[in-house]
């Protein structure tokens, strides 16, 4: 639990950066976004989701800090989700900093005790920015036989 604690803290830091999330920019920036996570076949409860997250006009990529009970819902489970993801905004206008974008991206969870069956793997993501600074964004990924996936509510920071 202490190194994802140290890695998340240090990236709080980058936080302070003025960065701006509309399309006409070629830094779309750095946001902080929390929402649940769901696995399909691993008898535990997933819960909360914490994310921060780097975006520019065709990448994204960050950690998601996660909770979960032990498989069989015993105890509880502290993980990380480290991902990278090519984007499209699917041609929205410059001046509009509005809209839907997809992607496709690969991740890797860390301190995991057999959370998936495949600790690396292919995920698919879906996200709408509502405004220059919130957004919605939800990511499924394949891990085994065990498909993963999270909605998180993201706030950029300009």
């Amino acid at each position: 639990m202490r190194p994802l604690l140290f890695i998340f803290s240090i990236s709080v830091a980058f936080l302070l950066l003025p960065t701006s999330a509309n399309a006409a920019n070629v830094l779309h920036g750095l946001a902080v976004g929390a929402g649940v996570n769901q696995a399909t076949k691993n008898d535990a409860n997933e819960t909360f989701c914490l994310s921060l997250k780097s975006r520019s006009a065709r990448w994204e990529y960050g950690i998601d800090a996660c909770t979960s009970e032990y498989r069989g819902g015993v105890g509880r489970n502290n993980f990380g989700f480290i991902w990278g993801a090519w984007v499209d905004d699917f041609q929205r206008p410059d001046w509009q900093d509005y809209g839907i974008y997809g992607g496709a991206g690969a991740g890797f969870f860390v301190l995991q005790q057999d959370f998936v069956d495949w600790s690396a793997g292919p995920f698919l993501l879906l996200g709408w920015d509502l405004s220059s600074q919130a957004g919605l964004e939800g990511k499924v990924g394949y891990f085994g036989e065990n498909y993963w996936g999270t909605a998180n509510f993201y706030w950029y920071f300009k």
